[in-house]
């Protein structure tokens, strides 16, 4: 996605930066059953979830909060989530 906007160089050196800051949590088997029979509409909306969830993590941000009603997380918009920090 990135090296649509950028060449394939600087969107490389732009995710081994990110990686620095982030963890990937694992996808399992388990995740995609658990999305396969949820209630979410969308797949990868109903994954992120759940990859969440099994990551042990306890917040999605995202700017479509309501895509996210049948999650337990805490959901929130960037701004809400920044504004922890201000």
């Amino acid at each position: 996605m990135v090296s649509k906007l950028e060449s394939a160089e600087k969107a490389k050196k732009q995710l081994i930066a990110l990686l620095e800051i982030i963890e990937i949590v694992p996808v399992g088997k388990s995740t995609v059953k658990k999305t396969l029979f949820s209630d979410f509409r969308d797949f990868e909306n109903g994954w992120q979830n759940f990859c969440a969830e099994e990551g042990k993590l306890t917040t999605i941000v995202t700017r479509n909060t309501k895509d996210y009603s049948e999650s337990n997380l805490v959901v929130q918009t960037p701004r809400e989530f920044l504004a922890i920090f201000e």
